[in-house]
This record gives C-alpha cells, sequence and structure tokens, in this order.
C-alpha cells in the first residue's frame, strides 16, 4: 500500500487516526487537517492549537525554506513524492528529528500537500525502530540512509523503492558509498553541488544521470538532507531518489518539438493531452493576436469563432484522441473579434507507449486575397452559368415568336423575352459593383455611422412602398471597417428583403448595434416576407455555387462572401412571427472618427 497517497481526501475531513504515523494536510500556506498522531508529535491538545497555522511554523529555521520550496515544486509539476530530512520543534519546544514525505492531493477540489512525518529520533539519533523501517520501505519514493560518522559515507539502509529503481539488491547496496550508482555520463557541475550541501550540512536536490546494475540510464532526482543528533552533530544524511526519466524524455522531445514549431511560418500551437494550450510559436501570436502569455494555460476555444456547431467539434475530439490526424476547414476569430478561414491540421504526438502527450495544431490562414480570388472565380461561374441558362431562354422564346407573332403565344413569348433580359441586366448589374470591389476600384475606407445612414437613406428612396424602419444605435464617433463592403451587402439584403416580399407593402426593420469588447458592429435586417429561403441559404453557405441559378441565391450569396471577405459573419433566421432576418457581425475600426 502507498503510504501517502492512500489517503483521498475531502474539505473537513481528517486524515485517518488508525495510523500511528503523523499525517498533516498543507493548503494555501496553513495547516487545514491533521491526525492525532500528528497532535502528538507538535505537543498539541486538540486540532485548535495547529489549524491556520503554517506547517514551516513547526519546522527549525535551518529547514523550513526546504520545506517551502518542496511544496511549490511538488504543485508545480508531476512529482509525485518529494521527502527530506526535517527538524520538527513542538509547541512545548521539544526537537525531533522527522523523514516528510509529501505528495500532492486533492483537498476539497483545491491542490493541497499531505505530509507523513517519520520520527527518526525515537532511540537518539539516526537508527530506524520496526515500525519506522517497514513504513519506510513501502515509501513510493526511493529512500536511503548513509552514516555520517563513518569515513565515505556508507550506506547503511535502503527501501523497497530504491532497490526498484536501481536494480541492485539490499545486500549489493549497504555498505558502499552512493556513487557507485554514477557513470560516464554524469556531470560534475549537479555532483559538485551535492557534495558542497552535504558539507555545509544542508538540504539540496539535483538531478543526476545515473545507471542501474544492467547498465541502463536513468535521470534521478535526488534530494539529500542532514539528520543531527540533539547536540546538533550530523550524524546520518537520508537521500530521495525519484526516476525522473520519462518526464526529462518529455521534457527533451518538447523542446525539439518547440524548436521545430518555432521555426514554421504557420500559426502553430502545443496543448497537453487535456487540450491545454503549452506553446505557441510567432506566427500564432501574429495571426491571432493573441501572445504567448495570453495564450498559454487556456485552451483553443479562445479562438472559436461560433461558426462551427458542438458536432464539429465532437468530431474533432474523437479523432484525435483516438490517434488520428484530423484536417478540415474552419472559421476562428481574432483576439480583437475579427473573423479568419484557416485549413487546421491536428497531430496527435505519443509516448514509447502510445500514449498521447501532446496535440500539435498547424493553421494555415486563407488570406483575404485567397478569398477575393476565390469570390471572382465563383462570380465568374455564377455569371456564366445563368448567362447561359438566361440566354437559351431567349433563344426558345424568339423561335417561338417567329413561327406565330400575331398568336397570343406570340405575345406571351415576347413578355418572356422582356423578362429574360430584364433578370439578365439585373444579375449583371448586381454583381458588377462586388466585381469592382474585389477588384479594388472602391477605396477600403471605414464609413461613418452618417455615411451609412445615407446609404439606407437611399435605399428608402429606392423603395417608397416598403416601409423601411431604421433604429442606429452607433456612437457618432465609431468606424465601420470595409465600408463600401458594407453597404453593398447591405443594400443587397434591403433588396431582398423588399422584392421577395408576399406583401403589398413590406416592412423592413434595420437595427444597428455596436460592442467594445471586441470592436463590433452588428446590423440586422428583419422582414415580414415568406421567411428565411433554407434551401437557397444552405447552398451559399457551403459554397456550391453552380445551383444558385435564380436571383434570390445570388443576393444572398453576395451578402454572405462580401462580409466574409472583410472578416465578418452572416447568419440567417426565421422572423417571428414571419419572415426572415439577416444579420451581419462586422468589425469596427480600433481607432474612432474624429467629431467635431
Amino acid at each position: 500500500m502507498d503510504p501517502v497517497r492512500s489517503v483521498r481526501c475531502d474539505g473537513g475531513r481528517r486524515p485517518p487516526d488508525n495510523r500511528p504515523e503523523p499525517l498533516v494536510i498543507h493548503s494555501d500556506n496553513q495547516i487545514v487537517s491533521v491526525n492525532d498522531a500528528a497532535l502528538v508529535l507538535f505537543g498539541a491538545d486538540s486540532e485548535d492549537d495547529i489549524l491556520g497555522r503554517s506547517l514551516q511554523a513547526f519546522v527549525v529555521s535551518d529547514n523550513s525554506g526546504a520545506v517551502g520550496r518542496t511544496f511549490d515544486q511538488l504543485l508545480a509539476d508531476d512529482t509525485q513524492v518529494f521527502g527530506l530530512a526535517v527538524s520538527i520543534e513542538s509547541l512545548d519546544g521539544d526537537i525531533r528529528d522527522a523523514i516528510a514525505l509529501n505528495s500532492a492531493i486533492d483537498w476539497d477540489g483545491t491542490q493541497a500537500v499531505q505530509t507523513m512525518l517519520l520520527d527518526v529520533t525515537a532511540d537518539g539519533g539516526g537508527a530506524l525502530t520496526t515500525f519506522w523501517e517497514e513504513a519506510m520501505h513501502e515509501a513510493p519514493v526511493g529512500i536511503s540512509i548513509a552514516d555520517a560518522r563513518k569515513d565515505d559515507l556508507p550506506i547503511t539502509y535502503v527501501n523497497n523503492r530504491f532497490v526498484e529503481i536501481t536494480g541492485y539488491a539490499r545486500a549489493e547496496v549497504l555498505g558502499r558509498n552512493c556513487r557507485f550508482l554514477q557513470g560516464e555520463a554524469t556531470r560534475d557541475e549537479p555532483i559538485a553541488q551535492l557534495r558542497a550541501a552535504i558539507e555545509r550540512g544542508e538540504t539540496a536536490t539535483v538531478e543526476l544521470r545515473n545507471y542501474r546494475k544492467d547498465g541502463t540510464m536513468f535521470w534521478n532526482r535526488v534530494t539529500v538532507s542532514p539528520l543531527k543528533n540533539h547536540n546538533g552533530e550530523v550524524t546520518h544524511y537520508i537521500g530521495f531518489q525519484e526516476d525522473i526519466s520519462e518526464a526529462k524524455s518529455f521534457e527533451r522531445e518538447s523542446t525539439l518539438l518547440e524548436s521545430q514549431v518555432a521555426a514554421t511560418n504557420e500559426a502553430t500551437f502545443i496543448t497537453d493531452s487535456d487540450g491545454t494550450i503549452q506553446y505557441v510559436n510567432q506566427a500564432f501570436e501574429e495571426l491571432t493576436g493573441y501572445t504567448a502569455e495570453e495564450a498559454v494555460g487556456r485552451d483553443p476555444s479562445l479562438l472559436n469563432a461560433g461558426r462551427q456547431d458542438e458536432t464539429f467539434y465532437e468530431k474533432l475530439w474523437e479523432t484525435i484522441t483516438a490517434g488520428d490526424v484530423w484536417q478540415e476547414t474552419l472559421w476562428n476569430q481574432t483576439k480583437t473579434g475579427e473573423y479568419y478561414q484557416a485549413d487546421q491540421t491536428i497531430v496527435p504526438v505519443t509516448n514509447d507507449q502510445g500514449e498521447i502527450r501532446n496535440f500539435v495544431a498547424i493553421q494555415t490562414e486563407i488570406t483575404r486575397d485567397e478569398i477575393r480570388e476565390q469570390v471572382l472565380q465563383v462570380l465568374d461561374r455564377v455569371l456564366r452559368h445563368n448567362i447561359s441558362h438566361t440566354v437559351m431562354k431567349i433563344s426558345g422564346f424568339a423561335s417561338e415568336l417567329e413561327a406565330d407573332l400575331d398568336a397570343q403565344e406570340g405575345r406571351e413569348a415576347v413578355e418572356q423575352i422582356q423578362s429574360a433580359a430584364t433578370d439578365l441586366e439585373s444579375i449583371s448589374e448586381r454583381i458588377r459593383p462586388v466585381v469592382e470591389l474585389f477588384h479594388g476600384a472602391y477605396e477600403d475606407t471605414p464609413w461613418t455611422k452618417d455615411r451609412l445612414a445615407m446609404a439606407i437613406g437611399a435605399a428608402q428612396e429606392a423603395y417608397p412602398d416598403a416601409d423601411i424602419v431604421v433604429d442606429n444605435r452607433m456612437s457618432a464617433d465609431e468606424l465601420i471597417a470595409n465600408g463600401e463592403a458594407v453597404s453593398i451587402a447591405l443594400m443587397e439584403a434591403i433588396e431582398n428583403a423588399v422584392k421577395h416580399s408576399d406583401q403589398a407593402s413590406p416592412t423592413v426593420e434595420i437595427t444597428l448595434r455596436s460592442d467594445k469588447n471586441p470592436p463590433r458592429l452588428y446590423l440586422s435586417i428583419a422582414d415580414d416576407g415568406p421567411g428565411a429561403p433554407t434551401e437557397a441559404w444552405d447552398i451559399v453557405q457551403s459554397g456550391v455555387e453552380t445551383q444558385l441559378s435564380h436571383t434570390t441565391g445570388i443576393g444572398l450569396w453576395i451578402v454572405y462572401w462580401t462580409i466574409a471577405a472583410v472578416g465578418g459573419n452572416v447568419t440567417m433566421t426565421d422572423n417571428d412571427p414571419r419572415g426572415a432576418v439577416v444579420e451581419m457581425e462586422i468589425p469596427l475600426e480600433t481607432t474612432t472618427a474624429s467629431v467635431d
């Protein structure tokens, strides 16, 4: 049984009193629980004498700093158990030498340290009673004791974990100096640091390359502390050994991985197996606006633009936790709230046992130039598709007209020709400003609240039979990024709402509101028409443009992709009680307009 890890504590509970070793729970720099054996060691009559005080208050000054550092290390990394030799001064002034076995635990949902104290002064210094020896034998950390009163500090005791770590039988270890674990690759610097601490009678912790009996190298985190008798003389040294080979291997691989990631021009971040970001490269900082300090410790949802549903992310997580590579195009959001589209690849990184240790996510941004090129290509295909379709209609109706110009059918053919020609002209007129926009014919300048109001006013004049109501809550000093693009999308949305309404006098409600963090404009166009054209909207979002053979689809396509190309987002929902609502989310400039 693990004598330290066997206690799983919840707030308000005491460590078990059916064990004779003193147990102390320490959280937030104060003792929060003790058992009866600890009360005896501290010379206390009740818990009230102990609770709320720091464990360091009972440790003589020579050891108190080491105790604090031990606690910090336990809570900061993956160390499971940390051993330390200390001297405990009770409330009545009695000083006892003890071995403190410290481990990190969960205490009522918070991190805490549990300390088991083994009193090694019961017989006057250094030698162990049968009980304490049995307890140390089963400790989950390697323990060794060397005799400071003899030449070359021979080892007089090792526990079971020491034997497991080194591969040496107990009889092969006793009587030898611990340097027998060293080898050619053991660095001199940590050895010198350890030797200097021993000479000063201080505690020291170093990480060494040591070697097992079979010759294999392992990383050994060694802590050595002096044990003193009542006269203050060092009689023994106690050593704690922890095999940190896996952690070192992981550290080395992580360093190599981070070096490789740092060298790439693609925005890349590394997470642990739980998805917490551990590292980001400079390209990530430049793309997202988040510094490494802001991103590390958080999860990738900080980039979530809200444009993928939960099923999307569930499939992502299911794929990568199964050890498979995930690739997809998605929309993300920068620190300032601007949307961007990226091709993302997530690669699981495993250890030798096949366990996932990290995920590496690589984002290749689809730039605005690429989006604009995509828009122009699709517009070209839309034009060719619709023009070809309309020309075929005109040709057919013209043939009918030629056959029988005086008949009723002939007059209907003329009307159809006129309608087809009007549709063709409408398509051309609606797409022309978008083409010019993406070819750079318009200045990429921000618009003020008043300039946008003028554009809406022009729409009100163009459709006098419609009741176009405006609620503009923008501040006068706010600027709309890419004003021309926003105006084109807004006019398309208004035209769709009016022309495709089934009401004699359509009502269109336009609402504009802004947000400071991040700086965004939320523009809503709500109508009382037949409702959202779900099928056409799904086609627009999927990008299957060849099916947009009617003018409604083209209008929606212009709205969606024009706003997307400037870093915004568009959604469409049903209005209540009837009609449709188009909502645009558009970046605002971070600077403000000058107001006279």
